[in-house]
């Protein structure tokens, strides 16, 4: 059984007021918020609106049938994961051999009992919240791998540098040249090491430094950021996840901008991080600003706006709120509070 007042919302499909009268009875008493559409083209404008969790939809009605509105939903990018549910007074072979065909991910007969369509609403919420959960693991995993491979790809530049200078026995410049690399890497490591205490989140920074160098940006730790070694692993780990979904965020934003700068505060304090990361990009217009952490929601070409709308989710899970706000002299800055227990 869900938890009370979880937060995935249902919609529901049907042309007849009593079935979705008696749908939303007792999927409201399970704790699911429910909206509610009484032909195929409400449904899609409704789920393009505000992405539903999950669809229960009739396949037999007026104008567009459920199999067209599933194929529609199937199309979209931004409703393609959205599970499907048929439920029709139908049992034919046929009919749920086309509904397998169209996208569904189950199929329910009316009359329905009460208790079977409560667990497998319940089996398809707790698939998609697994899924969420895989989807935000890889996505921290993916801007790791990514930013280590640019402190690689940086470090490789470097030996090349060396073994050219080696090979024209410029001895004397491949000297000064090892000098400054040392001189600049130990500044480098000495600002993350005095502020930055845990070592996760102190590699990450750093990979992400030679990261924001490969495309000539310029990421700044300021010098009041102080950040405790956590004594929770996992809460380290989504640390990284959202700073790296806001690092990758204000990199994209920043385009052919002049000024090409990311700056990241962390400071800690009482098990309290707060974190700040301002860009010298264009900044958020105000008209987007409400939506911007909604799911499905972006302003760029091809994106599918689940990068914000995941890190405000990962935000919200360590007991804050993800805001975004003008960054003085142009840009934009986000800023959360969040849970982070100081270890030992």
């Amino acid at each position: 059984m869900p938890e009370a007042r979880t937060a995935e919302q249902i919609l529901l499909v049907d042309d007849n007021p009593a079935n979705l009268d008696l749908l939303e009875q007792v999927l409201r008493g399970q704790g699911y918020r429910v909206r509610s559409a009484l032909s195929g083209a409400a449904a899609l404008a409704s789920a393009r609106a505000v992405q539903p969790d999950l669809v229960i939809l009739d396949i037999y009605m007026p104008g567009m049938n459920g199999f067209e509105v599933c194929r529609h939903m199937k199309q979209d990018d931004r409703l393609r994961d959205v599970p499907i549910i048929f439920i029709s007074a139908l049992d034919r072979i046929q009919d749920k051999v086309n509904a397998f065909q169209a996208g569904g991910a189950d199929y329910v007969t009316k009359p329905f009992h009460e208790e079977e369509i409560v667990a497998r609403v319940a089996y398809q919420v707790q698939l998609r919240r697994l899924g969420r959960q895989l989807e935000e693991q890889m996505a921290g995993m993916r801007l790791y791998a990514e930013a280590l491979r640019a402190q690689t790809h940086e470090f490789m530049n470097r030996l090349h540098v060396v073994l050219g200078l080696v090979r024209l026995e410029e001895y004397d410049r491949l000297s000064a040249y090892i000098a400054g690399l040392l001189g600049d890497l130990r500044a480098e490591l000495g600002q993350l090491a005095q502020r930055i205490k845990d070592p996760l989140l102190a590699g990450f920074l750093m990979a992400r430094c030679s990261a924001a160098r490969e495309q000539d940006i310029a990421m700044v730790l300021t010098e009041a950021s102080q950040v405790p070694v956590c004594a929770d692993e996992a809460v380290a780990r989504d640390l990284v996840t959202i700073l790296g979904n806001l690092l990758e965020n204000a990199v994209e934003a920043m385009g052919a901008s002049a000024t090409r700068q990311i700056r990241v505060d962390l400071q800690h304090d009482a098990d309290r991080l707060d974190l700040e990361v301002a860009d010298t990009g264009p900044g958020v217009p105000a008209g987007f600003r409400d939506r911007l952490f909604e799911k499905g929601f972006t302003t760029k070409p091809g994106d599918r706006g689940f990068g914000l709308y995941l890190t405000a989710q990962k935000v919200a899970a360590l007991g804050g709120r993800l805001t975004v706000g003008d960054r003085p002299g142009g840009g934009a800055v986000f800023r959360a509070s969040v849970r982070y227990p100081a270890g030992a």
